[in-house]
């Protein structure tokens, strides 16, 4: 049972970096030529909206903000605030990979991160509390 469900969650993992690719080979041929446009299509569309992304983690010496692929996501987008009463969320990330460096200076920092794909966006991830010392 172990092996089979480390086997679901490899395959899940490597299927969500074949998504991935895709998606960035889409926009790097969507203009340019079609037959290598259609090499990067995955044809198995999605009809629902992305799942929430899980594991939302901050490293705090190389200030990079990471996650686990979200079940039907083919992008991302990630916001932050100050965590304090009256601060509005910022985007401060759009795109397919799973991290991005991000350094807002010191301070109580929450980030969220969502998936989209062509059906709209998903759940935001739980809140992930950032504290940057001076």
């Amino acid at each position: 049972d172990e092996k089979a469900e480390e086997r679901i969650e490899k395959g899940n993992e490597l299927y969500g970096f074949v998504k991935q690719y895709s998606t960035i080979g889409k926009l790097i041929w969507e203009n340019v030529s079609n037959a290598k446009y259609e090499d990067y299509l995955l044809y198995h569309k999605s009809s629902t909206l992305p799942g929430k992304p899980l594991n939302l983690n901050y490293d705090v010496i190389q200030f990079v903000m990471h996650w686990d692929a979200s079940p039907n996501s083919d992008t991302y987008e990630a916001e932050f605030r100050l965590n304090s009463t009256g601060f509005e969320w910022a985007v401060c990330y759009e795109g397919v990979a799973l991290e991005f460096p991000h350094n807002p200076g010191h301070g109580n920092w929450l980030y969220r991160v969502r998936g989209n794909n062509a059906e709209g966006s998903g759940t935001w991830s739980d809140e992930f509390n950032v504290i940057l010392p001076v």
